[in-house]
Protein backbone atom coordinates (compact mmCIF):
# COMPACT_ATOMS: atom_id res chain seq x y z
CA UNK A 1 0.00 0.00 0.00
CA UNK A 2 1.29 3.43 -0.93
CA UNK A 3 1.98 5.64 2.08
CA UNK A 4 0.39 9.08 1.87
CA UNK A 5 2.51 12.09 2.82
CA UNK A 6 0.58 14.69 4.81
CA UNK A 7 1.52 18.25 5.80
CA UNK A 8 0.74 20.44 8.79
CA UNK A 9 0.98 24.14 7.94
CA UNK A 10 0.45 27.00 10.38
CA UNK A 11 1.69 30.59 10.45
CA UNK A 12 5.15 29.36 11.57
CA UNK A 13 5.29 25.59 10.99
CA UNK A 14 5.42 23.58 7.80
CA UNK A 15 6.00 19.95 8.70
CA UNK A 16 5.44 16.81 6.66
CA UNK A 17 4.61 13.45 8.17
CA UNK A 18 3.19 10.08 7.24
CA UNK A 19 1.22 7.45 9.11
CA UNK A 20 0.99 3.67 8.99
CA UNK A 21 0.09 0.82 11.30
CA UNK A 22 -2.93 0.14 13.46
CA UNK A 23 -5.34 3.03 13.17
CA UNK A 24 -6.91 4.20 16.46
CA UNK A 25 -4.24 2.35 18.48
CA UNK A 26 -1.90 4.10 20.91
CA UNK A 27 0.41 6.39 18.90
CA UNK A 28 4.11 5.84 18.33
CA UNK A 29 6.10 8.72 16.87
CA UNK A 30 9.42 8.33 15.04
CA UNK A 31 11.61 11.44 15.01
CA UNK A 32 14.57 10.92 12.67
CA UNK A 33 17.99 12.52 12.93
CA UNK A 34 19.53 15.19 10.75
CA UNK A 35 19.73 14.56 7.02
CA UNK A 36 20.53 16.64 3.98
CA UNK A 37 17.09 16.05 2.51
CA UNK A 38 13.69 15.02 3.78
CA UNK A 39 13.08 11.36 4.61
CA UNK A 40 9.53 11.62 3.24
CA UNK A 41 10.38 10.20 -0.23
CA UNK A 42 11.44 7.00 1.57
CA UNK A 43 8.14 6.57 3.40
CA UNK A 44 7.42 3.09 2.07
CA UNK A 45 10.90 1.83 2.93
CA UNK A 46 10.65 3.30 6.43
CA UNK A 47 7.24 1.71 6.97
CA UNK A 48 8.73 -1.67 6.01
CA UNK A 49 11.69 -1.10 8.30
CA UNK A 50 9.38 -0.38 11.24
CA UNK A 51 6.70 -2.93 10.39
CA UNK A 52 7.05 -4.50 13.86
CA UNK A 53 5.56 -1.32 15.36
CA UNK A 54 2.68 -1.44 12.90
CA UNK A 55 1.10 -4.49 14.58
CA UNK A 56 0.28 -2.67 17.82
CA UNK A 57 0.69 1.07 17.24
CA UNK A 58 -0.61 3.92 15.14
CA UNK A 59 2.80 4.98 13.82
CA UNK A 60 3.68 8.51 12.72
CA UNK A 61 7.00 9.55 11.16
CA UNK A 62 7.73 13.27 11.38
CA UNK A 63 9.98 15.46 9.31
CA UNK A 64 11.53 18.65 10.69
CA UNK A 65 9.83 22.00 10.32
CA UNK A 66 10.99 23.33 6.93
CA UNK A 67 10.03 26.93 7.76
CA UNK A 68 13.13 27.74 9.82
CA UNK A 69 15.69 30.52 10.14
CA UNK A 70 19.20 30.87 11.55
CA UNK A 71 19.17 30.58 15.35
CA UNK A 72 16.58 27.79 15.37
CA UNK A 73 17.25 25.59 18.40
CA UNK A 74 16.56 22.08 19.65
CA UNK A 75 14.05 23.58 22.05
CA UNK A 76 12.30 25.20 19.06
CA UNK A 77 12.28 21.85 17.25
CA UNK A 78 10.70 20.19 20.28
CA UNK A 79 8.07 22.94 20.60
CA UNK A 80 7.17 22.68 16.91
CA UNK A 81 6.92 18.89 17.00
CA UNK A 82 4.83 18.99 20.18
CA UNK A 83 2.52 21.53 18.55
CA UNK A 84 2.03 19.15 15.61
CA UNK A 85 1.22 16.38 18.11
CA UNK A 86 -1.43 18.69 19.57
CA UNK A 87 -2.85 19.54 16.15
CA UNK A 88 -3.12 15.82 15.35
CA UNK A 89 -4.63 15.21 18.80
CA UNK A 90 -1.94 12.67 19.69
CA UNK A 91 -1.86 11.74 23.36
CA UNK A 92 0.17 9.32 25.47
CA UNK A 93 2.72 9.08 22.65
CA UNK A 94 5.56 6.55 22.60
CA UNK A 95 8.45 8.43 20.99
CA UNK A 96 11.37 6.82 19.18
CA UNK A 97 14.04 9.47 18.67
CA UNK A 98 17.20 8.93 16.65
CA UNK A 99 20.35 11.10 16.95
CA UNK A 100 19.14 14.72 16.68
CA UNK A 101 15.64 13.25 16.89
CA UNK A 102 16.65 11.76 20.24
CA UNK A 103 17.59 15.22 21.49
CA UNK A 104 14.24 16.56 20.32
CA UNK A 105 12.51 13.62 22.04
CA UNK A 106 14.31 14.28 25.33
CA UNK A 107 13.23 17.91 25.20
CA UNK A 108 9.59 17.07 24.44
CA UNK A 109 9.54 14.54 27.30
CA UNK A 110 10.99 17.14 29.68
CA UNK A 111 8.79 20.07 28.63
CA UNK A 112 5.53 18.30 27.74
CA UNK A 113 5.09 15.43 30.19
CA UNK A 114 1.37 15.41 29.32
CA UNK A 115 2.16 14.19 25.79
CA UNK A 116 4.63 11.37 26.37
CA UNK A 117 3.99 7.79 27.50
CA UNK A 118 7.52 6.40 26.97
CA UNK A 119 10.67 7.15 24.98
CA UNK A 120 13.33 5.15 23.19
CA UNK A 121 16.50 7.15 22.53
CA UNK A 122 18.85 5.75 19.91
CA UNK A 123 22.35 6.97 18.99
CA UNK A 124 21.96 10.19 20.93
CA UNK A 125 23.25 12.00 24.01
CA UNK A 126 22.34 14.48 26.72
CA UNK A 127 25.44 16.59 26.05
CA UNK A 128 27.96 17.11 23.28
CA UNK A 129 31.59 16.08 23.37
CA UNK A 130 34.47 17.86 21.63
CA UNK A 131 34.55 15.05 19.08
CA UNK A 132 30.82 15.44 18.36
CA UNK A 133 31.27 19.15 17.71
CA UNK A 134 34.35 18.56 15.56
CA UNK A 135 32.46 16.25 13.20
CA UNK A 136 29.33 18.41 13.08
CA UNK A 137 31.39 21.56 12.43
CA UNK A 138 33.09 19.75 9.54
CA UNK A 139 29.66 19.07 8.05
CA UNK A 140 28.64 22.72 8.50
CA UNK A 141 31.82 23.92 6.80
CA UNK A 142 31.39 21.59 3.81
CA UNK A 143 27.70 22.53 3.48
CA UNK A 144 28.51 26.24 3.53
CA UNK A 145 31.11 25.63 0.81
CA UNK A 146 28.49 23.61 -1.08
CA UNK A 147 31.02 20.80 -1.34
CA UNK A 148 28.25 18.25 -1.44
CA UNK A 149 30.33 15.29 -2.55
CA UNK A 150 32.71 15.68 0.42
CA UNK A 151 29.82 16.40 2.78
CA UNK A 152 27.98 13.21 1.90
CA UNK A 153 31.20 11.18 2.09
CA UNK A 154 32.02 12.60 5.54
CA UNK A 155 28.44 12.08 6.68
CA UNK A 156 28.40 8.44 5.58
CA UNK A 157 31.93 7.71 6.82
CA UNK A 158 31.06 8.99 10.30
CA UNK A 159 27.65 7.43 10.78
CA UNK A 160 27.87 4.00 9.13
CA UNK A 161 29.95 0.98 10.05
CA UNK A 162 33.16 0.64 8.04
CA UNK A 163 31.79 -2.43 6.26
CA UNK A 164 28.61 -0.64 5.16
CA UNK A 165 30.50 2.53 4.21
CA UNK A 166 33.05 0.74 2.03
CA UNK A 167 30.35 -1.32 0.32
CA UNK A 168 28.33 1.78 -0.61
CA UNK A 169 31.08 4.42 -0.80
CA UNK A 170 30.50 5.26 -4.46
CA UNK A 171 26.77 5.91 -3.93
CA UNK A 172 26.82 8.50 -1.14
CA UNK A 173 28.20 11.49 -3.12
CA UNK A 174 25.37 11.05 -5.64
CA UNK A 175 22.82 12.00 -2.98
CA UNK A 176 24.51 15.37 -2.58
CA UNK A 177 23.74 16.23 -6.20
CA UNK A 178 20.01 15.99 -5.46
CA UNK A 179 20.00 18.66 -2.73
CA UNK A 180 18.41 22.04 -3.41
CA UNK A 181 19.71 25.35 -2.04
CA UNK A 182 16.86 25.23 0.51
CA UNK A 183 17.89 21.72 1.58
CA UNK A 184 21.45 22.92 2.15
CA UNK A 185 20.32 26.04 4.02
CA UNK A 186 18.08 24.02 6.35
CA UNK A 187 20.80 21.40 6.90
CA UNK A 188 23.19 24.13 8.07
CA UNK A 189 20.58 25.59 10.42
CA UNK A 190 19.78 22.17 11.92
CA UNK A 191 23.45 21.23 12.25
CA UNK A 192 24.25 24.52 13.97
CA UNK A 193 21.30 23.95 16.30
CA UNK A 194 22.85 20.77 17.71
CA UNK A 195 25.16 22.97 19.79
CA UNK A 196 22.05 24.34 21.54
CA UNK A 197 21.46 21.01 23.29
CA UNK A 198 20.54 21.50 26.95
CA UNK A 199 20.64 18.59 29.38
CA UNK A 200 17.02 18.21 30.50
CA UNK A 201 17.23 14.62 31.69
CA UNK A 202 16.42 15.68 35.25
CA UNK A 203 12.93 16.69 34.11
CA UNK A 204 12.12 13.46 32.26
CA UNK A 205 9.82 11.21 34.29
CA UNK A 206 8.45 8.76 31.70
CA UNK A 207 9.92 5.27 31.15
CA UNK A 208 12.96 5.37 28.87
CA UNK A 209 15.17 2.94 26.99
CA UNK A 210 18.52 3.87 25.44
CA UNK A 211 20.12 2.16 22.42
CA UNK A 212 23.75 2.82 21.48
CA UNK A 213 26.61 1.33 19.49
CA UNK A 214 30.17 0.48 20.42
CA UNK A 215 31.59 2.14 17.30
CA UNK A 216 29.48 5.30 17.29
CA UNK A 217 31.85 8.06 16.11
CA UNK A 218 29.38 10.86 16.82
CA UNK A 219 28.22 10.28 20.40
CA UNK A 220 30.04 7.11 21.57
CA UNK A 221 28.76 4.15 23.55
CA UNK A 222 29.85 5.94 26.74
CA UNK A 223 27.44 8.78 25.95
CA UNK A 224 24.59 6.28 25.62
CA UNK A 225 25.44 4.67 28.96
CA UNK A 226 25.70 8.09 30.59
CA UNK A 227 22.31 9.08 29.18
CA UNK A 228 20.73 5.86 30.47
CA UNK A 229 22.22 6.38 33.93
CA UNK A 230 20.88 9.93 34.10
CA UNK A 231 17.41 8.64 33.19
CA UNK A 232 17.66 5.56 35.43
CA UNK A 233 16.84 3.69 32.23
CA UNK A 234 17.63 0.34 30.69
CA UNK A 235 20.05 0.35 27.78
CA UNK A 236 21.44 -1.88 25.06
CA UNK A 237 24.79 -1.36 23.30
CA UNK A 238 25.37 -3.03 19.93
CA UNK A 239 28.94 -4.25 19.46
CA UNK A 240 29.40 -4.33 15.68
CA UNK A 241 27.72 -1.11 14.51
CA UNK A 242 28.32 2.62 14.41
CA UNK A 243 26.08 5.66 14.80
CA UNK A 244 23.57 4.47 12.18
CA UNK A 245 22.77 1.31 14.13
CA UNK A 246 19.10 2.31 13.69
CA UNK A 247 19.47 1.57 9.96
CA UNK A 248 21.96 -1.29 10.00
CA UNK A 249 20.77 -3.48 12.90
CA UNK A 250 17.67 -5.27 11.65
CA UNK A 251 16.32 -5.88 15.15
CA UNK A 252 16.70 -2.28 16.37
CA UNK A 253 13.08 -1.29 15.57
CA UNK A 254 11.85 -4.45 17.30
CA UNK A 255 13.74 -3.52 20.48
CA UNK A 256 11.92 -0.20 20.47
CA UNK A 257 8.57 -1.89 19.86
CA UNK A 258 9.14 -4.46 22.61
CA UNK A 259 9.85 -1.63 25.06
CA UNK A 260 6.78 0.38 24.02
CA UNK A 261 4.51 -2.66 24.36
CA UNK A 262 5.38 -2.88 28.04
CA UNK A 263 3.50 0.39 28.59
CA UNK A 264 0.37 -0.18 26.52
Amino acid sequence: MEIKIEKIKTDRIEMQYFRFGKENAQPAAIIPGISLMSVMPYANAIARQYRDLAFDFNVYVFDKNSDIKKGYSISDMADDTAEVFDILNLKSVNIYGVSLGGMISQTIAAKRKDLVNSIVLCSTASRLSENSLKIINEWIKLAKEKNMSELMDSFARNIYSEKFYLKNKAVFPEFGKMATDKDIENFIILAEAIDSLTDMTGNIKCPAFVIGAENDKIFSAESSVELAEKLNAEYYIYKEYGHAVYDEAKDCPQKAGDFFRRFL
